[in-house]
């Protein structure tokens, strides 16, 4: 606890340990106009504690106390829980707790930060957790092992029975020597192996296949995506948008043929082949040496190509595109890996390629992995440093559209990763009005996951500036739904999504020109106060704002 005497000294420490773990771009969060005391914080919390003991004793409000925030930052117990488990969590598992470098590994596998439910003892906002199978102490009951030889047993004689060894899921150097030779003779039957064993490393979630443990590899797979995008020009037609990564200068391969001439069906040289033991003698019978030697020569020639080519098929285009889906799936599947964020953004020529296939490819599959990708980046992408940023925000605003709930929850959460970062935010102010009809569309959705996603978003958006709150206040239909959803939830404490519409009115309510949108809703508002004593102080301090923008004030001049 000493460290978090001094604030200057415990947020070097903090960021020297994101730094170390591949996140480098970083900012103090602020709360109620000021920048937020990450030691006060972390030294508050770890006092009662820990995070989780926080959480499900609910002391929240006690630590708001502690920071003499202004009354009209209603919204403050929810800001400091995301903050700190944003930026504190994991230094605290690690220095409070004493946790190694695996057992954190194995906790942020084990916690899916996008699906969110409801918590049983009322309300908290909790992510979903993968626990595992408790054992069966009771002796009644059957182990395991037992309901498998009663399921072996009852099986058909001739039945086959497939399983997949654990050892199978990780990979041994040879296995990766195997993949990056796959890559580089781009032979059909080794790729074949190469992207099943990857696709089954990168689904392990018992070992951590991290990209930088494989940089060899990683620069193969990458340059092998490059070549087949090239050759299809199903995913090249009507390109708008144009990513130059940074050269990266290789050394050619000294080999007999060029790489490239496996795509162009040009397998071989066409010039003979005629070995260095072999010579022209010349003699009395000097012609039937020669034609003797160049027989010798062909049929050579004719083995050796037999050899090279008896495992060589030309891949077509349609096999070519499962490939590139396969790749791109595979890189979805890592990019859920927390250490592997760092090493897809900073790989130029992979990065550009999977935003030009987000934004440009005419496949809906490569296009739906992409955006699950870049779900899981967006948190360390600045819009600042993109060639086409608005290219790239345009498209997931298009997936708000779709009917694909998957797709909404997705693009929303792309959305909500934005926000963390501060630079960001003029980008995201610029284009409100462009989402803010699909946003609010989205309110009403019947999948209640994808409700719940919006309404979190529309909380981290309406607490920015004055200006984007006017904004989204100015829109038709906004404080209609939230007034309806704050409305429906009259009498249920549990209810999360009432909760999230009473914050984000709330924050709307502190903007002046907002203000004058809530007063046709005053007697709603007014009976969800009196009947809901869940969200009464929240809705009590919006009818406050609305009062005090209906009342006139009273002039007087001194002569």
């Amino acid at each position: 606890m000493n460290k978090a005497d001094d604030p200057k000294q415990f947020v070097r420490e903090l960021f020297d340990f994101w730094h170390k773990r591949g996140v480098s771009n970083l900012k103090i969060p602020q709360i109620a106009g000021r920048e937020l005391n990450l030691a006060q914080l972390y030294k508050a919390v770890c006092k009662r504690g820990g995070f989780n003991r926080v959480c499900n004793n609910k002391l929240w409000k006690e630590i708001v106390n502690e920071f003499a925030l202004p009354p009209s930052c209603t919204s403050a117990s929810f800001t400091l829980k995301n903050h700190y488990s944003k930026y504190l969590f994991e230094y605290e598992q690690k220095y409070f707790f004493g946790k190694s470098d695996e057992d954190l590994n194995e906790d942020r596998v084990n916690i899916m930060p996008r699906k969110l439910v409801k918590a049983d003892d009322g309300g908290e906002i909790k992510p979903r957790i993968n626990y595992s199978i408790p054992t069966l102490s009771a002796p009644n009951v059957p182990s395991i092992k037992q309901v498998l030889q009663k399921i072996y047993e009852k099986r058909e004689p001739e039945e086959e029975i497939l399983a997949i060894r654990k050892y199978k899921m990780i990979p041994t150097p040879s296995e990766i020597n195997r993949c990056c030779l796959a890559f580089e003779s781009q032979l059909e039957t080794e790729l074949t192996f190469a992207l099943n064993s990857l696709l089954l490393f990168s689904c392990n979630t018992g070992h951590l296949f991290l990209l930088e443990h494989y940089s060899s590899l990683f620069e193969s797979i990458v340059g092998y995506l490059d070549k087949i995008i090239k050759k299809i020009p199903y995913l090249n037609e009507n390109k708008k948008f144009t990513y130059v990564p940074k050269k990266i200068q290789k050394k050619p391969i000294e080999t007999g043929y060029d790489s490239d001439d496996v795509f162009d069906n040009k397998t071989f040289r066409t010039e003979p082949y005629v070995p260095k033991s072999m010579t022209v003698e010349t003699n009395k019978d000097g012609n039937k040496k020669e034609e003797e030697t160049k027989e010798d020569g062909a049929d050579q020639n004719k083995e050796i190509n037999d050899l090279v080519t008896r495992f060589y098929s030309t891949q077509s285009e349609v096999g070519l595109l499962e490939n590139a889906r396969m790749i791109v799936h595979i890189f979805r599947n890592l990019s859920y890996i927390k250490g592997n964020e760092a090493s897809i953004v900073k790989n130029d020529k992979l990065f550009g390629i999977l935003m030009e296939l987000f934004i440009n490819s005419a496949d809906a599959e490569i296009t739906r992995s992409c955006l699950d990708i870049f779900a899981n980046l967006c948190k360390v992408i600045v819009l600042k440093h993109l060639t086409d940023p608005k290219s790239f925000c345009y498209k997931i605003y298009y997936f708000l559209e779709t009917e694909s709930p998957e797709e909404n929850e997705s693009a929303i959460e792309c959305l909500r990763n934005l926000i963390f970062c501060q630079d960001n935010e003029p980008y995201l102010e610029e284009h409100s009005k462009d989402f803010l009809n699909s946003i609010m569309n989205l309110i009403i959705s019947p999948i209640f996951e994808v409700r719940d996603s919006i309404l979190e978003f529309l909380c981290y958006f309406s607490d920015l500036k004055m200006t984007i709150r006017a904004a989204i206040a100015k829109h038709p239909k906004c404080i209609m739904r939230l007034v309806a959803i704050l409305s429906s939830g009259v009498g249920k404490g549990t209810d999360k999504a009432s909760k999230l519409a009473a914050l984000i009115l709330s924050n709307l309510s502190l903007a002046p020109a907002a203000r004058t949108y809530f007063q046709p809703y005053e007697r709603d508002l007014f009976i969800v106060a009196s009947t809901d004593e869940h969200v009464s102080k929240l809705v009590c301090n919006i009818l406050a704002e609305i009062e005090s923008e209906a009342t006139p004030t009273s002039l007087t001049i001194d002569f």
